[in-house]
Parts: C-alpha cells; structure tokens; sequence
C-alpha cells in the first residue's frame, strides 16, 4: 500500500512505513542509513538509535527508538504488557525541531500477524502522551501516562556493544519493514556481531503484539534465532513485575542481501522482503 494521505491530528508517516496503518504525506523512501548528525539538535543530547532499558525496573518492558536525521523527529515504540500480561506496542512519533520530543502513544489493531498474508490495520486510540529528555546519548527518561518515569539507557546486547555498534558489513540499525504489508514492522540492532530483532505485529485476535530473538549472527549477513513471545511483564504505568514467562513461537530467520535489503523466513516458512526504512 503507498502511503498518500496524513492523518494530520497524529502528525506521523506510515501505511508503508514499519508498524504503521495511518498514513503520512509520503516520505522518501532512501534506502540507506541515516547520519548522525541531525538538523535540529535535543535540548542536551541527541539518542543513540536502538533499544533502550530502565535498569530500576525489571528486564519485561523496553523501549526501542530512532531518531531521523533530516527532521530531528523521534520515532519510538514501547514494549510492554497489558493488564492481563500480554505483550503490547505503542507507537510514539514526535514532530520535527522539537529540543524536547513528545507525543502521543498511539494503539493500532487488527493488522497481519505471524505467519500470514497481509490484513491492514485501523487506528484505535491514543493512551496519552510520552515525553522524552535525554541527558546523554545514551541515558535519559520517558515520561508515560499516570506519572511514571521510566529512567532509560542504551542496553548493551553485549559488553560493551552500543559503543562497538554493528560489526562490518552488518546489517544497518534501526526500522525495518515491507512497502505491500503495512501496519507492522521490525526493529533490529546488531553490536559486534549479536542482534536483537523485535517483530511488532498482530495476533490471531487482531491485538498488537510483539515478538523478539536474540543471539549471535551466523554470518555478518545471516540471523537465525527462537522468536519469543513473552508475557506477563510491566503494564505502561503499573508497578514492577519482570516477564515471567516467554513462549516459543518457531525459528525466525533473515538473510540479508545488503545493509539495507532483505528477508525474513518466518516460522510458518512464509518469506517476507524488508527494506530499511529511509524516512
């Protein structure tokens, strides 16, 4: 689906882009990895694009986000559970030139799930807003809605590895997803030679849920891994409480063809293409 219309009171680019279903003025679709350097700076530090932890709480919820580097806009998402411990997404995308980044933590339903052929998703609702400062590059906090404030920083897949950042000829950081089957997508991050690719999609019920595998890369272009389920860890804004029980959902294998081009085997054998996505 090409993405042609804006639903402008959310402010955000998707229907082909990544987790997405609501349909921004269409960007481009560059094919290649974003610079560092940003138009418009944060008010004390620009985010390392990746997956981000809050060491204060247990390892069930997290946060994964980039930051684009023509706008300086922040496009995020979190992993957490809902109240009977399912896994849920939210997406986060701020607007551009902002020091401090806010905005809505947008829920979508009824979109392709594991395994199956494309089925679009809708808009379902907004569960408040998040606002980001970061302090360094690689720590900072997130504000959600009903008071919490998660204290992130960058996780390291590996000693040392958000410094290292990916091997060579590794896989670019960052969203992942494929034109035809928008309203999911894929984040993954490789650190010396060990990836973590999170699948934010659907279950069978139409409920957004997301999936991860984490392990060291057969090659510098081949990941092969346990996609996971997990479940029963923190709620958006409720206390403390570690995943205590992660699922098996199959093999989940992706080969890539260059930095910025490839393809995912999912458990069922069904093929995906992805591309990184260019904003």
């Amino acid at each position: 689906m090409n993405v042609s219309t804006k639903l402008t009171s959310l402010g955000w680019h998707l229907g082909a882009a990544l987790i997405a279903v609501t349909l921004g003025a269409s960007p481009s679709f560059a094919q290649a990895e974003a610079a560092e350097d940003i138009s418009a700076p944060m008010a004390n530090a620009t985010p390392q694009n990746g997956f981000w932890v809050d060491p204060n709480f247990g390892s069930g919820r997290s946060v994964i986000l980039e930051v684009v580097a023509s706008t300086g806009e922040l496009f995020a998402s979190t992993l957490v559970y809902d109240d009977s411990g399912r896994a849920v997404w939210y997406v986060i995308n701020s607007v551009p030139n902002v020091a401090v980044p806010s905005a809505q933590l947008q829920q979508f339903a009824g979109g392709q799930s594991l395994n199956s052929n494309f089925r679009a998703p809708a808009f379902i609702g907004s569960m408040g807003t998040a606002v980001f400062t970061f302090d360094t590059t690689t720590t900072g906090t997130i504000s959600l809605p009903g008071g919490v404030v998660m204290n992130i920083h960058r996780l390291n897949l590996v000693a040392g590895g958000a410094a290292a950042g990916p091997s060579a000829g590794a896989p670019a950081n960052g969203w992942w997803y494929n034109a035809s089957e928008s309203g999911r997508g894929f984040f993954l991050e490789s650190q010396s030679g060990t990836m973590m690719f999170s699948a934010l999609e659907y279950n069978d019920l139409g409920q957004a849920t997301w999936y991860y595998a984490r392990g060291a890369m057969t090659t510098a272009t081949t990941f092969t891994g346990s996609l996971i389920e997990p479940f029963g860890g923190q709620t958006l804004n409720g206390a403390n409480s570690t995943a205590t029980q992660n699922y098996p959902r199959g093999t989940v294998t992706i080969q890539f063809s260059s930095s910025t081009t490839g393809t995912i085997t999912e458990p069922s054998g069904r093929q995906t293409a992805i591309v990184r996505y260019g904003f």
